[in-house]
């Protein structure tokens, strides 16, 4: 981990971001700076002073290679000697296109150079982290916003400047409404915290859904196909459409051990053909198969249509008092 710079260097490249702790709710007290959570790539720009621009990735790789269009724009847009945390994203006219920029990762140039074409990408800045070379990590979160708001007064497209608030009610009409345009939630930043790279400072506060979700099959457990005792490895989860037909809409496997055996009695029953995976690795039991409820922080789309999610399902009950038929359509 880095170590936090003195005030009067400048941040290199390497610089690890300050991160957020996940908490339930929009803080009742304290004073924060409350800012849309975008839903992208975290990136740091720095802008050097020989005219030139390194993108950083959230683990400290390159990201200017997959971002060409941002390279170039941000190197035009940016003071010399200046680094800038902000997020990577790609909007639509629907929203957020989380799958879209999930795209651009790929080793070949003549794709990544086709998607900046297609679906450019742009930058949302919202935090300042050194100007005319010298590191602001030790000013406090207001002073660094105000600043970060000045040197982008003229900001245009597409290096765009976040929304603040430090109003809980606006906040929590972000939170409430902002979800539909493919936000992941709200961050709140204590008004006079330090950047502290690497360290979790911030809150998040996201966007939680459930669903109550078919079991429609599972895995065995690793140390079962090696002769151990039956254990569950993973449960393959389904949702029922408006007519009827079960999709999978994902896997979770975060269980104990105890929980992984506890669950054999309740899942095992005369195989039958799987939809979701390969029959010799699954056995099914899809008209006695249990209900769990599922809790997904992170869905870009509609259960049925597969969704991607950066985190992983987890699961906080078994309910045994619903069979697969009883289980609700997705909504």
């Amino acid at each position: 981990m880095n170590d936090p710079l003195p005030s009067g260097a400048l941040p290199a490249p390497t610089l690890e971001p300050m991160l957020a702790k996940a908490v339930d709710a929009i803080p009742a007290t304290g004073d924060y700076l409350f800012e849309p959570k975008w839903d992208g790539f975290r990136a740091i720009v720095f802008r050097s002073s020989a005219d030139d621009v390194a993108i950083q990735s959230r683990d400290l790789r390159p990201f200017d290679r997959y971002f060409p269009e941002l390279h170039d724009a941000l190197a035009a847009a940016l003071p010399p000697s200046c680094a800038i945390d902000g997020e990577i994203v790609v909007a639509t006219a629907h929203g957020l296109d989380f799958d879209a920029l999930q795209q651009r990762i790929h080793p070949a140039p003549s794709r990544i150079a086709r998607l900046a074409r297609e679906t450019p990408a742009s930058f949302v800045a919202f935090d300042l982290l050194a100007q005319d070379g010298a590191s602001l990590l030790a000013r406090p979160q207001a002073e660094r916003r105000g600043a970060l708001e000045a040197l982008l007064a003229d900001a245009g497209p597409p290096l765009y400047l976040t929304p603040v608030t430090r109003d809980r009610a606006l906040a929590q009409r972000w939170l409430r409404e902002f979800e539909g345009a493919g936000l992941d939630g709200v961050i709140a930043k204590p008004v006079e915290g330090l950047y502290q790279p690497g360290k979790r400072t911030m809150l998040k506060i996201k966007h939680m859904r459930t669903a109550d979700c078919v079991v429609a099959g599972f895995r065995w457990h690793k140390s079962t196909l090696q002769g151990g005792p039956d254990a569950i490895g993973s449960l393959l989860l389904g949702l029922f459409d408006g007519q009827g037909v079960l999709h999978h809409v994902g896997v979770t496997s975060s269980f104990t051990m105890a929980a992984r055996r506890s669950l054999v009695a309740a899942s095992t029953a005369a195989p039958a053909t799987c939809m979701f995976a390969s029959p010799s690795r699954v056995v099914t039991a899809p008209n006695v198969a249990p209900v769990v409820t599922m809790s997904s922080t992170t869905i870009r789309v509609p259960f049925i249509l597969g969704a991607r999610r950066k985190t992983p399902i987890r699961v906080p009950r078994i309910r045994r008092e619903f069979s697969a038929a009883a289980a609700p359509a997705a909504q």
